[in-house]
């Protein structure tokens, strides 16, 4: 795993939820399995637009996308 930048904000945290919810396809597109296969997945957070939010509630992470 990378290291969140900046550290101690929750990023860590918000970016193992969200990986919950992800699904991907074991299988490559020749057909043989995917098993072993490092997945390097980059989740980048604007923290910018969540300081200008007028909410001060936390917001739920975005729903799965579906195939």
């Amino acid at each position: 795993m990378v290291p969140a930048s900046p550290d101690g904000v929750g990023f860590s945290e918000v970016a193992v939820q969200i990986a919950q919810l992800m699904k991907m396809n074991p299988w490559t597109q020749e057909g043989g399995p995917v098993d072993g296969v490092t997945v390097l997945l980059p989740i980048r957070f604007n923290l910018a637009e969540a300081s200008a939010s007028t909410s001060t509630a936390p917001s739920a992470p975005p729903a799965a996308a579906k195939p």
